[in-house]
């Protein structure tokens, strides 16, 4: 076999016909030197005179209904062909050899059909069915709109329906042109008039998904397929019009079923058109965005019934084909159909429900309380099973149609360094400006001043609108967006020293940055969630779990420092004499929001802290290994590591201060000192942070502060649960050390083994606590 993949002579088969040679008899119009100017019995011309292509073309003319047998030829000359090696030669490229191999691929040639089978299967669609076959049908429907929902084409689910097919053949902007058959729908009998108007219905609710998910302000969705294939979804007609259609076939199947035999199925059937008509209704148009919870609530309610009656439903299997996408994309063979079983479907669809009924409770959330609202959009990323995209688009789109991202970060700042709260008024930053700006009044000058900084915050490129844009991925998008969010707060911060020094000289105040430390404490709590996620989706190796708890541990002491400054500020300005009533009330509440922020980042870090050291000593016992990088320097793995955090000196540690942190006894092969003989000190210094830990988690949810000191009343029994499996995880962790300190102090660890819990079996999915056994 030669080295370029083509063809060759073998040298070992001298007798064999040469390959050239035999590719050369395959080439008879395209090889001027083939003499073919006789025939033989079979009508075959021979190889004595020259045939030119025009020859040829005359040849054949004299008879356009002959039949030309090559088959003995072809094989022949395939014969001296070596299996597994492609043809290439002057008269049969490279490109015809490629395309060779894929004809009667099943899963390369587009025709390829097996023996006695039909290019495309004839189905007719207004046949009448039986009432348990069009619930078995509806019920189909259902299975392969759900695949579609976790992202499969729709090629391959909802496409692949006859009936579907039927009322997409041709574009049409009347509604009553849309039928399964020249017949019009009225003529047709009452259970396919009720398909037909399901059908309807459900063509339509996929095209205000899609119009939700591509409305989504961010570049692309990655968990969905929103190609069309040239369809249209009944776009161009009003859903209203379709639920006017689902009324009539509900009014008529009410009666129908009065009279019928299997009232039992009909009234089943009528059940599902019914909360086809719901869910329809329900659907989040962009003039419309605030879909009341109710909706949602009936939508949820009438899916408890949609499995009504499915065990008396039969499948038409002859109702879908794959073969329908031929008429879709020609290029490519056709893919199995996605169909999830009735179970799965069902719950799917009862997940979509109740997520975007919880998406709309955003709506309730005023913009006095952001914190608040981030909570509630993590507690919303943070259900199980995750929610799919188009709960994550309605989610987006009430958050982002509706908001105020002004105001609401006027508001933040409320709470966090303005506790007064009038120079923050709208009223001011709209009040006419004096000719003078030296002659301007204070509140006016300070409203300037506020103004400017909110302004560019919520330009696009400043990452205040990211980091909500964030919050509406998925888990796994959010740790990778937020690195960008850091990188456009911190050029945030650069541009707000300057107005800092502004308000330095109209506010006196014990904080002098008010605005720069704001940001500041943004970019620390989002450098927070990326290390944090990273734990949640197992992306550190074993041997880097130490240095990314001591890295967290760090910022969260950074972040403790400027919050107990901030608070400081807040508590001096509450004791100053002259707040009105209000005033007063919006300092108290801005202190225990301080105080509740400052206990779990403080509980944080001494988790963070306890781990650490644990990981840091087992590494030295032996139990824990480092993966080997031959080619691979510390330094650069360690820049490697923090690449989309060490933006910004406050946040990024050197190597040499994290290679002394990761490695107080030296290097782990040849240690200062033996580390078993300080086992001891660890465990007493790990027992003693993680009880300060427990300590500030238990005075979080404690009656003085609670949920609703952390702005997160609207969402407290996540909130609660949340605060209670970290506490859970302290006890686990003290649990490990007890084990130990019984097993290693003073002696050898051969008696200790370690496992590592995977995502899903921790207490919390942010710390990974190993589970120590002797």
């Amino acid at each position: 076999m030669e080295p370029s993949g083509y063809a060759s002579r073998n040298s070992n088969d001298s007798d064999d016909v040469d390959v050239t040679d035999a590719v050369k008899q395959l080439s008879l119009l395209d090889t001027p030197e083939r003499n073919l100017s006789t025939s033989d019995e079979r009508g075959i011309p021979s190889t004595q005179d020259e045939v030119t292509p025009s020859r040829w073309t005359n040849i054949m003319a004299q008879d356009r209904k002959r039949v030309v047998d090559v088959t003995d030829i072809f094989r022949s000359a395939s014969a001296a062909l070596p299996i597994g090696v492609l043809v290439k030669d002057e008269s049969f490229p490279l490109q015809e050899t490629v395309g060779a191999l894929e004809i009667m691929d099943t899963k390369m040639d587009s025709g390829a059909l097996a023996p006695g089978e039909a290019f495309e299967d004839i189905y007719n669609a207004a046949d009448e069915l039986r009432p348990e076959e069009v619930l078995g049908v509806m019920d189909q429907l259902l299975r392969v709109e759900m695949a579609w929902h976790q992202g499969y084409p729709l090629s391959q689910t909802i496409l692949t329906s006859h009936y579907i097919d039927k009322l997409l053949s041709k574009e049409t902007r009347q509604l009553h042109e849309v039928r399964f058959s020249a017949a019009h729908p009225l003529d047709l009998p009452i259970l396919l008039q009720a398909l037909r108007a399901y059908c309807l219905a459900l063509i339509k609710s996929c095209d205000l998904v899609l119009k939700a998910i591509k409305r989504s302000p961010y570049y692309e969705e990655e968990d969905f397929s929103t190609q069309l294939y040239n369809r249209d979804l009944l776009s161009p007609i009003d859903r209203h019009d379709i639920i006017e259609v689902m009324d009539r076939v509900i009014q008529d199947l009410g009666i129908f079923v009065a009279h019928s035999s299997k009232q039992e199925v009909v009234e089943a059937i009528l059940v599902r058109v019914g909360f086809r008509k719901d869910l329809l209704s329900a659907m989040p148009l962009h003039e419309d965005i605030d879909t009341s919870e109710s909706t949602w609530k009936c939508v949820c309610e009438s899916t408890y019934r949609h499995s009504l009656l499915h065990s008396t439903s039969k499948p038409v299997p002859a109702a879908f084909s794959k073969k329908i996408q031929r008429k879709l994309y020609g290029t490519a063979p056709p893919r199995p159909i996605v169909e999830l079983d009735f179970e799965t479907a069902m719950d799917v669809l009862v997940k979509i429900c109740n997520d975007c009924q919880e998406s709309t409770r955003i709506q309730t959330y005023s913009n006095s309380k952001v914190e608040g609202l981030k909570a509630f959009m993590w507690s919303f990323s943070s259900r199980n099973p995750p929610p799919l995209p188009f709960s994550r688009a309605c989610l987006s789109s009430r958050l982002f149609e509706n908001g105020n991202f002004e105001s609401m970060l006027r508001q933040d700042l409320t709470n966090w360094v303005f506790p007064l709260g009038d120079a923050l008024n709208p009223v001011d930053s709209s009040s006419s400006s004096p000719a003078r700006y030296d002659d301007a009044p204070y509140r006016i000058k300070v409203s300037q001043c506020i103004s400017q900084f909110t302004l560019a915050a919520t330009a696009e490129s400043m990452g205040y609108l990211d980091m909500f844009r964030a919050l509406c991925q998925n888990r796994c998008r959010l740790r990778r967006l937020l690195p960008h969010v850091l990188r456009d707060l911190d050029a945030l911060e650069e541009r707000s020293f300057f107005l800092d020094n502004v308000l330095a000289d109209l506010i006196p105040t014990t904080l002098r940055n008010l605005l720069s430390t704001w940001t500041l404490c943004q970019r620390l709590q989002v450098a927070q969630w990326v290390i944090q996620l990273g734990f949640e989706q197992d992306v550190y190796l074993q041997h880097e779990l130490a240095g990314m708890y001591w890295f967290l541990s760090r910022i969260c002491r950074s972040y403790v420092g400027f919050l107990t400054e901030i608070s400081k500020h807040t508590l001096k300005v509450q004791q100053s004499s002259g707040l009105r009533p209000e005033q007063r009330e919006q300092c108290s509440v801005s202190s225990k929001f301080l105080e509740s922020l400052i206990l779990r980042t403080r509980a944080t870090a001494f988790v963070a802290e306890g781990l650490h050291a644990v990981y840091t000593h087992l590494t030295y016992l032996g139990l824990i290994h480092a993966i080997g990088h031959p080619y691979g320097q510390p330094n650069l793995l360690f820049e490697l590591r923090m690449r989309s955090i060490l933006k910004g000196s406050l946040l990024a540690p050197d190597f040499d201060t994290f290679n002394k942190a990761t490695h107080p006894l030296g290097s782990f092969e040849k240690p200062t000192r033996n580390p078993c003989d300080a086992t001891a000190q660890i465990c007493q210094h790990v027992t003693r942070v993680i009880m300060n830990a427990k300590k500030d988690f238990q005075q979080m949810i404690s009656e003085k502060l609670g949920a609703e000191a952390a702005f997160a009343d609207e969402v407290q029994g996540w909130w609660q649960e949340d605060v209670e499996k970290q506490i859970a995880a302290c006890d686990d962790l003290l649990l490990s050390i007890n084990v130990m300190r019984e097993t290693v102090d003073g002696k050898s660890p051969d008696g200790l083994s370690i496992s590592i819990p995977d995502p899903g079996a921790r207490r919390h999915e942010w710390w990974v606590v190993p589970n120590l056994t002797a």
